[in-house]
């Protein structure tokens, strides 16, 4: 019993816990040679393109090349999230410029 009770509050923690993705990653942008700050974001589950034709066309094109760390939303992509809806990563502030100028909003 005791040990339930112990353990009850650590597994809680543990799965509200936010993943932290910017360990062992570039605290610069490769495209703006910026340093970049970290932010948490919310996960997309669904948003990504579904064949690689659509990867290569329009604005998710348009996004890996020109501002790949916006700041608007984490894409869940191979990443193992276990149903995290939330992570942090590094944001560039240019990225984050351009996306909202090319925002259709």
């Amino acid at each position: 019993m005791k040990f339930t009770l112990w353990l009850m509050p650590l597994l809680v923690l543990t799965a509200c816990s936010t993943p932290d993705y910017t360990k062992g990653q570039p605290a610069t942008c490769e495209i703006h040679h910026l340093a970049m700050t970290k932010r948490t974001l919310s996960i997309a589950y669904g948003m990504i393109p579904m064949s690689k034709a659509e990867a290569e066309q329009g604005e998710w094109k348009r996004r890996q090349e020109q501002y790949p760390h916006p700041g608007d939303y984490l894409p869940a992509t191979s990443l193992n999230l276990h149903g995290k809806t939330k992570a942090q990563v590094y944001v560039c502030p240019q990225c984050e410029s351009l996306q909202q100028a090319n925002s259709p909003l």
